[in-house]
């Protein structure tokens, strides 16, 4: 598995700072993107062992929402409304690597984020 550090821009022109997993036989269909819980940040330990695992055979995304670890923003900021936001962005970015489709998993705050976004997706 590689990790390469990446960053992308949200909706408010804030620069979110994570780490891409590509698998070492850098074919890849699908991708996965991980969010953290209201509190922590992409370093956290379960994030980064599960996208050791997952990075076998996904293209996996692991970011920082704005206000939160190496990311822009102002963790006062932070709500579900930019979260989700936030996580708009990172779909973007994503599907910039041909991916077919995503899947999202998340920790605490993150899951519900998610879940939250997966709904307001057109496809």
């Amino acid at each position: 598995m590689v990790e390469k550090e990446v960053s992308f821009k949200n909706k408010q022109g804030e620069k979110l700072v994570g780490y891409l997993h590509i698998p070492e036989s850098r074919k890849y269909k699908h991708g996965i993107i991980l969010a953290h819980c209201f509190t922590c940040s992409r370093h956290v330990k379960l994030m980064r062992e599960m996208c050791d695992y997952l990075a076998r055979d996904f293209l996996v995304l692991r970011f920082d929402f704005s206000g939160d670890g190496d990311s822009e923003g102002k963790f006062e900021d932070s709500t579900y409304s930019k979260e989700i936001e936030d996580y708009n962005s990172a779909v973007k970015f994503l599907l910039s690597y041909k991916v077919k489709s995503i899947g999202g998993l998340g920790h605490s705050m993150g899951s519900a984020v998610t879940l939250l976004q997966g709904a307001l997706i057109q496809r």
